[in-house]
């Protein structure tokens, strides 16, 4: 255990993740530090800085600060477009911006916030943390360019970095695509699947929250990466048959046909995005998590159950 981490300076507490590790963090009685482009809404915080781009950042943000999590970034955008431009000056620069002072103070700890799309989809089995595929969008790969930055950034640095790569965050109100499915189901808006059988690995908000904490109090070798999933693959349809039972609706005995949901796909390039996301498999091991100690407690039929 690392026991002398008691200041932490959180990036991006704004976010959804962030928002919850403000809170869980504050609650066991840490000296927490933000550093955000935006006013908080949430009051889990002691210090708060702001920046609009990464050379407003002063070094003097990080003085007497034992460790970081660095959040900040753009996020994966749900839509079809793809501004590899966007994705670099924020989760490049700004973390090579912000490792750099890290480790000219000597912060004794860094986890970053990274992606499984780092690593790339192996269509034969699940991707783990060794596997060279290059990413298929800028979000996956400006997440490896960023990894690369850190890890040639503390090579000779007295600054222990891990970096954690999440699924698809799952929770109580949840973000991004899983936000657009939950709303369109709930509405009735959303016309009933067939039983797809791909894999889609996911993490509860929660056990991301524990996962950071884990390593963030606990010494590792340093630059290690770890995948953050529950253990579990889940289809599309399980992700759908949730939904439509915890809102108490009926799943129709009909349902879409694979060949005309590929019809659409021909019919123009924005089904063809939103309904590859929907067919498609993206399942990522989490066997060196378990490895290592750390244990997922919750799955998806716990979505909407949350801890802190």
């Amino acid at each position: 255990m690392t026991n002398n981490i008691q200041r932490i300076l959180i990036t991006g507490g704004t976010g959804y993740v962030g928002k919850v590790l403000c809170k869980y963090l504050s609650q066991k009685k840490y000296h927490v530090t933000l550093l955000v482009r935006r006013k908080p809404e949430i009051e889990y915080f002691d210090n708060i800085f702001f920046f609009k781009e990464p050379e407003d950042i002063k070094k003097n943000y990080f003085f007497n600060i034992d460790a970081v999590v660095h959040l900040a970034g753009n996020s994966h955008d749900t839509s079809n477009k793809d501004n590899f431009e966007k994705y670099i000056k924020t989760n490049v620069a700004l973390t090579k911006k912000i490792i750099n002072i890290c480790v000219d103070l000597n912060v004794s700890k860094f986890i970053y916030i990274s992606s499984v799309k780092a690593c790339g989809v192996d269509g034969k089995k699940c991707s783990n943390e060794i596997t060279q595929i290059l990413p298929i969008d800028s979000y996956g790969l400006s997440k490896l360019e960023a990894e690369k930055v850190l890890l040639r950034s503390i090579e000779k640095a007295n600054t222990k970095l891990t970096i954690l790569r999440p699924a698809l965050i799952y929770g109580p109100k949840p973000k991004g695509n899983l936000k657009l499915l939950e709303k369109s189901i709930y509405y009735g808006l959303f016309p009933p699947l067939p039983k797809i059988n791909n894999k889609r690995s996911m993490i509860h908000i929660d056990d991301v929250i524990r996962g950071i904490s884990f390593f963030l109090f606990r010494e590792d070798k340093n630059g290690e990466i770890y995948n953050l999933t529950d253990g579990k693959d889940y289809s599309t349809y399980d992700i759908y048959s949730y939904f439509m039972g915890y809102y108490n609706k009926k799943i129709p005995s009909w349902h879409l046909k694979i060949g005309f949901l590929n019809f659409l796909c021909k019919m123009s390039s924005g089904f063809r995005h939103k309904i590859s996301k929907l067919l498609s498999s993206e399942c990522y091991s989490n066997e060196k998590l378990t490895r290592k100690g750390f244990i997922p407690k919750k799955d998806l039929s716990k979505m909407h159950e949350t801890s802190f």
